[in-house]
């Protein structure tokens, strides 16, 4: 099962370099002078956020397996692993956001005119999708050195982690909602206010939680 997870994140992020270089040869002919006729810069452009996406992978797997407990019982124990098919589940999805991301920026380079009225929008609501199911997420988290609140007293508490982490992502959750809601009904020059209001506040509360609930852990 873990494997399968693993080749999950491989599918996606080769499908991005696949993706890039069909594209790449069809930047010449939609510039045929400019800034991407140059090898270098077209390179960049069709090939960064694919690279970005396997850098993420290999970085975050790393750091999750540095953070397993030692011994062979730990890396038996079903709990261990549970945490990390949820860090690999989150994983996934921020990968998926990338790639698609990466596609609309393809399409608008090639000069797919269709999706000139709605790539802008369609990038906002796609990262208020991440930001619901990344929360959704968020709660099963266990302490790791990847991804989550990482401060010194949740990485040594599990009690705290999860009760902060259960906050959190009610918080993440709600600014996805909000996010994707945004990207669809606000107009593009308000589009980034409610979100970001409601992520600050978010952000406020899930502080004054966490110290409490450490303050609480104390007694």
């Amino acid at each position: 099962m873990k494997r399968r997870r693993d080749m999950r994140h491989v599918v996606v992020f080769a499908a991005g370099f696949l993706t890039s270089s069909l594209a790449y040869g069809k930047l010449s002919a939609a510039y045929p002078s400019g800034y991407l006729e140059a090898p270098g810069p077209k390179a960049l452009v069709t090939f960064l956020l694919p690279t970005a996406a396997a850098v993420i992978y290999l970085l975050v797997r790393s750091l999750v397996i540095a953070s397993w407990p030692a011994g062979p019982a730990a890396w038996a124990s079903t709990e261990t692993h549970d945490a990390d098919d949820v860090v690999s589940d989150i994983l996934f999805w921020i990968l998926l956001f990338v790639m698609s991301i990466h596609g609309l920026v393809l399409a608008v380079l090639l000069r797919a005119e269709w999706i000139y009225p709605w790539a802008g929008r369609a990038v906002v609501v796609l990262l208020g999708m991440l930001l619901i199911t990344v929360g959704n997420l968020r709660p099963r988290t266990r302490p790791n050195a990847a991804l989550g609140i990482r401060t010194a007293r949740t990485l040594a508490d599990r009690r705290l982690w999860m009760s902060t982490h259960r906050i959190g992502g009610y918080v993440v959750v709600v600014v996805g909602i909000v996010t994707a809601v945004s990207g669809v009904f606000v107009t593009r020059a308000n589009m980034p206010v409610l979100p970001a209001l409601v992520g600050l506040g978010g952000g406020l509360l899930t502080m004054v939680c966490y110290r409490r609930f450490a303050a609480i852990q104390e007694f």
